[in-house]
C-alpha cells in the first residue's frame, strides 16, 4: 500500500484542485506539511471575545462562507483596496482552491514570532508576473 501526504492530493490534475474539507484538523495538518510548526487551526462559532480569548495569540482568521458576487458588490460598493504593503494577499484563481489559498495567505502574513517555513518563505521571496 502506498501512502501520500495531503499536499500530494491537493492537485487532482492540472486543471482542478481537490476540494479540502473545512475541518480544523485537516487545516492544521496542511500547515504542518507546509513546514509551519507551533500553530493549529481552531473552529469558532462566534466572534464574541469569550469564544476566542483562550486561543491567543491569534495569527489569522479564515471565514468560510459562500461568495455571492451580487451581495459583495452591494455591500462593498464604498470599499477601497488597501495600500498596506506589509499585508500579503493573493487572489484565488483556481476553482476549489479556497482552503489552500486561505492557508497560504495566512502563512504569508505570519510574523517572526512563529517557527517559520522554508517552503513558504521561498514563495514569498519569488516574483511572478500574473496575466
Amino acid at each position: 500500500m502506498q501512502f501520500h501526504s495531503i499536499s500530494d492530493k491537493i492537485m487532482s490534475d492540472e486543471s482542478q484542485w481537490c476540494t479540502i474539507e473545512s475541518d480544523p484538523g485537516v487545516f492544521s495538518c496542511i500547515l504542518r506539511e507546509f513546514g509551519v510548526t507551533g500553530l493549529q487551526v481552531e473552529e469558532l462559532w462566534s466572534l464574541d471575545e469569550s469564544a476566542y480569548a483562550h486561543l491567543k495569540p491569534i495569527h489569522a482568521v479564515i471565514f468560510l462562507f459562500k461568495y455571492d458576487q451580487k451581495i459583495v458588490q452591494e455591500t462593498h460598493k464604498d470599499s477601497k483596496a488597501s495600500n498596506d504593503q506589509s499585508v500579503f494577499f493573493a487572489k484565488q484563481h483556481i476553482h476549489n482552491a479556497c482552503a489552500t489559498q486561505a492557508l497560504i495567505n495566512a502563512c504569508m502574513n505570519l510574523k517572526n514570532d512563529t517557527d517559520s517555513l522554508k517552503f513558504l518563505d521561498s514563495l514569498k521571496n519569488q516574483r511572478y508576473t500574473l496575466k
